[in-house]
């Protein structure tokens, strides 16, 4: 099923349901008796951390009984991800994964304390969710064709920054600078949140974000939207063109989301 294309409605009762099916080790008349932990790999205030507090809250309103959102930021999100395989299997602790740590990570740690797929069992998806490529306020790049063009004269001078190793915004940002033709230098910070901060405080050029939390900045004006990875335009960015229709003809990239139990 392509969760994509769920109403919200539909996507939480769907979560809902996934959630009380599962087989609960201890005997307890009803589940969920107590709280349950959702972790998120990063640091509070990024991409995964607001879209996992937007839905837990929803969710822990059909299911009665809060969901306590637990940071565990580092490695990329892998240092989160190795902490719920370690966790009981007992219902009440859960992973918001990602594309990066559940999908990529194997091919870029030569050593994961997990391994995606033994040690976890997925219980249902979030909807995907496409980038935009920002830049800060005083980039000389006006549009995506100037820093294309910037990057391919000065090689490496280009900082793109993103949530850690396998993230999201780090790969992406891989894929767009290997099909620009362009050498980019990416830093990596615990999450998100941090490495846009220093975007629109100018110490880094630019970075990839998730639009949930690069609409609000870019509607202050505290940083420079160049372009989105999706196919179209999106209806909240109409002015900001796709990579597609400019300088990468058939880019499309989103990131997945979804929670796994131990």
């Amino acid at each position: 099923m392509n969760f994509k294309f769920l109403n919200r409605r539909t996507f939480i009762s769907l979560a809902v349901s996934l959630l009380g099916a599962l087989p609960v080790a201890q005997a307890q008349d009803v589940y969920p008796s107590k709280p349950i932990t959702w972790v998120v790999p990063f640091a509070p205030g990024g991409p995964t951390d607001a879209l996992a507090r937007h839905i837990a809250e929803r969710v822990a309103r059909e299911l009665k009984q809060p969901i306590i959102i637990e940071n565990a930021a580092g490695a990329g999100g892998t240092v989160g991800a190795a902490k719920v395989a370690k966790a009981k299997n007992d219902g009440y602790t859960f992973l918001v994964g990602h594309m990066g740590y559940m999908g990529a990570a194997p091919a870029l740690y030569k050593k994961l304390a997990y391994d995606p797929v033994k040690d976890f069992e997925a219980v249902f998806r979030f909807p995907d969710t496409p980038l935009v490529l920002m830049v800060r306020n005083d980039h000389p790049a006006k549009t995506i064709k100037d820093l294309v063009e910037h990057g391919k004269k000065n090689p490496e001078q280009v900082n793109i920054s993103n949530a850690g190793v396998g993230s999201s915004s780090h790969l992406i940002a891989a894929l767009f600078a290997n099909s620009a033709g362009m050498k980019v230098t990416q830093v990596a910070y615990k999450g998100a949140g941090p490495a846009l901060v220093d975007v629109i405080g100018g110490q880094v050029d630019g970075m990839f974000d998730q639009t949930n939390t690069a609409l609000p900045q870019i509607q202050q004006k505290k940083v420079r939207a160049l372009a989105v990875t999706s196919k179209v335009r999106l209806p909240q960015l109409k002015d900001v063109p796709t990579l597609n229709e400019t300088v990468l003809p058939g880019f499309e990239a989103s990131t997945w989301y979804g929670i796994y139990a131990p």
